[in-house]
């Protein structure tokens, strides 16, 4: 529970910043609740006792996927891409609603929906829309079906989801938590402490090939031609599959640019930190969950990666209850279906982290990278770095919508080095 003679030495400020994903887990952890989010800042507020936990909770710093895997899912990673799993499903509500209403097949937003209903669990911790502030994400404990159905939907930007995790544990009955690869490795950093492995039994985790900065979504409302103020509605992935940005505004106008015309944006506002992370997939949680990029699944499914038993038990369950329709998928397909980002994660991490020199561990082998793969995810890095810069910021600004539209497919061929068909 407490930490060692060695780790109560170290602690918030030893904690080096480019390695903090803001995942929130020090707020959490923190005895007195001197650790706090200001915007999307971590910050140590006075009265510090300097026991070290945050320090030692800290999931930027080190992750060991070998000992969490086998501690978690009950075996250390078998694949060098997938990590440990049991099955590679796709999947998709059987609620035409739900569908409709989802980034992709809508697995997350049906399973969640069945656990509530049948008291599996008593809510879930994730991301919604602010009602007051709908172009704002925040973290959030849902606790009906209602809830749950209303925040269907991909949330690109940055939210602190772990800084809940000890507000969540004082709820009643087991909560399901639903988040980035960086929150599940915070949630699996906190379950050391027993209470934290009995509160949240069932983690599932979304893909992730980066996230945005919350500027990002300022960018997008300003390059509609909305102030804030006059934003109704916002959604990232709105509209029939595979969606696209949405954003309608309070005296009904609507705003629609489709999904692949703004993927630009990840270039200009890609967290610093989300470039020296390499798992795509959400490697430790019971439940992985990402779109499915195949002809024969257009439409809108989701790729499932289940790892543990518990994942396969709930998922059995949904699907003799009617709530979801799950298929098989062979590995090859999965690979086919994400491989751009597989490059970018897998390789492309090593590539990155040597120029970046970001002071953490992973305990990943490295992969063979060839000298093509090196240049292009060396190009690709400096392209992210320039854009990002708020010179090149204000000129893209000022850009038209087709130059910028071209941008993100030249943008994600080079991410790729070839285009998925």
């Amino acid at each position: 529970m407490f930490p060692s003679t060695r780790e109560s030495r170290q602690g918030f400020d030893d904690i080096d910043p480019r390695t903090c994903t803001q995942c929130g887990a020090c707020v959490s952890v923190c005895p007195l609740g001197v650790i706090t989010t200001s915007g999307h800042a971590v910050q140590l507020l006075d009265g510090c006792i300097e026991c070290g936990l945050c320090y030692r909770f800290c999931p930027g710093r080190e992750m060991d996927f070998h000992a969490l895997s086998k501690a978690h899912l009950g075996s250390p990673p078998q694949d060098p891409l997938l990590g440990h799993y049991r099955q590679l499903l796709v999947g998709q509500a059987t609620s035409k609603e739900i569908r409709e209403k989802a980034a992709s097949g809508g697995v997350v937003t049906a399973l969640l929906v069945h656990l509530l209903e049948t008291n599996r669990i008593s809510g879930a911790l994730g991301v919604a829309m602010d009602p007051e502030r709908p172009w704002v994400s925040q973290a959030t404990i849902l606790s009906t079906t209602e809830e749950v159905r209303r925040a269907t939907q991909s949330k690109y930007s940055l939210v602190t989801l772990d800084a809940l995790l000890r507000t969540a544990r004082q709820e009643s009955g087991p909560l399901a938590l639903v988040g980035l690869p960086c929150h599940v490795h915070g949630l699996r950093r906190m379950q050391r402490i027993g209470s934290y492995r009995d509160k949240f039994p069932l983690a599932i985790g979304l893909f992730c090939g980066f996230n945005l900065e919350p500027a990002a979504t300022d960018y997008l409302i300003t390059k509609a031609g909305f102030a804030k103020q006059q934003v109704a509605r916002f959604q990232y992935r709105g509209g029939p599959w595979p969606g696209g940005l949405v954003i309608d505004g309070r005296d009904g106008q609507r705003y629609f640019a489709p999904k692949d015309s703004y993927a630009y944006v990840n270039l200009m506002h890609v967290p610093h930190r989300c470039l020296v992370c390499p798992d795509l997939t959400n490697e430790l949680a019971d439940l992985s969950v990402g779109d499915t990029w195949l002809r024969e699944y257009e439409g809108g499914w989701s790729t499932v990666i289940c790892r543990t038993a518990q994942g396969e038990r709930l998922l059995e369950e949904a699907v003799q209850a009617g709530a979801l329709r799950l298929a098989e998928i062979d590995r090859a397909a999965l690979m086919h279906s994400h491989g751009h980002l597989f490059a970018y994660k897998k390789e492309g991490y090593f590539v990155r982290q040597w120029w970046l020199r970001v002071p953490l561990d992973y305990r990943l082998p490295r992969p063979q990278v060839g000298v093509k793969r090196w240049i292009q995810q060396s190009l690709l890095l400096a392209a992210i770095l320039i854009l990002s810069t708020s010179a090149v910021r204000r000129v893209v600004r000022r850009m038209p919508d087709s130059w910028l539209a071209l941008l993100s497919r030249r943008g994600r061929a080079s991410a790729t080095g070839a285009r998925r068909e």
